[in-house]
This record gives structure tokens, C-alpha cells and sequence, in this order.
């Protein structure tokens, strides 16, 4: 498993999750309407007069199916098309041998009342999908990929993880290069410039040894093989005197 894949999965499962809690959500406000519009409906034709008594609010809340609403609704006069950005109904008309009358019916529904009256199932479990998906992806990775988790530098197709003390190609395969190899390796890809001149790699590889140019000519020469043969890079020589790792 790619993973560009395994991100794309639990980016789905989290859009799915929102964009069903949404769905959910828009539907139940969709329903509050509804109710508040039946209701009203109904407390209209039992009235006589055009005024708003607390007779009138308790038949309007006597008419309303969803119980959550029935401590919370109330009822007012409204200018037909009166512009609102709270939950109401739509606006109702009362004629009267006087004038006619416009009432609206509004619930007072905060968010966090709406979103409780919706069914959220699906979101929840769509979300449960996901965090399980991103547990199980970090337990994969880990497992088969530990060098992903890791702090990784790269340069040409070559990644030297700091927390694993290893070199992968671009397969993610480990590099198996002797202690020597290794350490020079290490200094290559912590020089800004990738490259070391001699002296610096004799001193850091054998402070003791008078003369190690024999040496580290037989170091540079195993070494290319297991470099340009797992990335893109190459050991150049300048003259004798540095050694550069450059991207072919």
C-alpha cells in the first residue's frame, strides 16, 4: 500500500463523515420547519381573533410532533416576506372582518439543539472508520515501512533516516554498508555542500593513521558500487584532495 493511497482513504472517510452530518443536519432543520408550519397551520384555523394570547402558544405548542420543540416554540405577528435568520415557519395569514394578519412560528433552536435532534449515525461511524483507518495506516507503515515514520533527509534518491541510523533507496529498501561506509555516508549528507575533502574525511575516519590515502582510495572504490547502484547519485573526485556526492 502506497502512502499517497492510504492518505486519500482517510481523507475520504472524513469528507464522507462531514458531508453526511451535514446532510443530517440540513434535513432536520428541513423537518423543524415542517412542524412548525403544520403546527401553526392548525392553531390558525381554531383561532377567532387576531390576538396572540398564551392560549395561542400553548395550541401551537400542543400541535407540534417533535417533542424537543414543545418548551421552545412560540408564536408572532410577521410582516409577510419579513426577512429572519433563526429557525421559523413560514409566513401565515389570519383574516379578520377588520384586517388581515400576518403570524410566523418560530422555534428557539440553537445549533447545538439541531444538530442533537439529527441523526448523526452514519457521521459517527464514517469518522470511526477513519480513525481506525489512520490507526491501522501508522501501524502498517510502521511495521513494513519504518523509515517513512522516521526524520528523513534525501538527495538524489537516497534517504538517510536520523532516527533509524539507515540508508534506504528509493524502494525503501536498507542499504547494508559496512561501519566505514556508513560514517562516511553520514558525512556526506550532513555537508550543506555534500562534499569533504580529504583531510576531512581522514581525520573523522582514521586520526591515528599517518598516511591513510591507500585507504580511503579502497573505501571511496567499494563504496561507489552500493551508492550509484541504489540512487542517482555519484562519488566524484577533485583532484585527489575532496570527494563530492552529486545527483547524476
Amino acid at each position: 500500500m502506497k502512502p499517497f493511497a492510504s492518505v486519500l482513504i482517510f481523507f475520504a472517510f472524513v469528507i464522507s463523515s462531514a458531508m453526511s452530518s451535514i446532510g443530517s443536519y440540513k434535513t432536520t432543520e428541513h423537518k423543524i420547519v415542517n412542524d412548525l408550519n403544520q403546527a401553526l397551520a392548525l392553531t390558525l384555523q381554531e383561532k377567532q381573533d387576531g390576538w396572540i394570547t398564551p392560549d395561542t402558544i400553548r395550541t401551537y405548542r400542543d400541535h407540534l410532533n417533535i417533542a424537543q420543540l414543545k418548551d421552545r416554540a412560540y408564536v408572532s405577528y410577521s410582516l409577510r416576506n419579513e426577512p429572519t435568520d433563526v429557525t421559523c415557519s413560514d409566513t401565515m395569514t389570519l383574516r379578520t372582518p377588520y384586517q388581515t394578519i400576518g403570524f410566523r412560528g418560530y422555534a428557539n433552536c440553537s445549533f447545538g439543539t439541531i444538530f442533537g435532534l439529527s441523526d448523526q449515525r452514519l457521521s459517527l461511524s464514517l469518522s470511526l472508520l477513519a480513525m481506525i483507518w489512520a490507526i491501522f495506516s501508522v501501524y502498517y507503515f510502521r511495521r513494513n515501512h519504518p523509515q517513512l515514520m522516521a526524520n528523513l533527509v534525501s538527495y538524489g534518491g537516497l534517504s538517510y533516516s536520523e532516527d533509524e541510523d539507515a540508508f534506504y533507496n528509493a524502494r525503501y529498501e536498507q542499504l547494508h554498508l559496512t561501519p566505514m561506509q556508513h560514517q562516511l555516508m553520514q558525512m556526506f549528507f550532513r555537508s550543506a555542500t555534500h562534499q569533504l575533502s580529504k583531510s576531512e574525511i581522514c581525520d573523522a575516519l582514521w586520526p591515528k593513521k599517518d598516511d591513510p590515502s591507500e585507504t580511503l582510495y579502497t573505501l571511496i572504490k567499494r563504496l561507489k558500487p552500493a551508492i550509484e547502484g541504489n540512487s542517482n547519485l555519484k562519488i566524484e573526485v577533485d583532484r585527489g584532495r575532496a570527494y563530492r556526492l552529486t545527483d547524476k
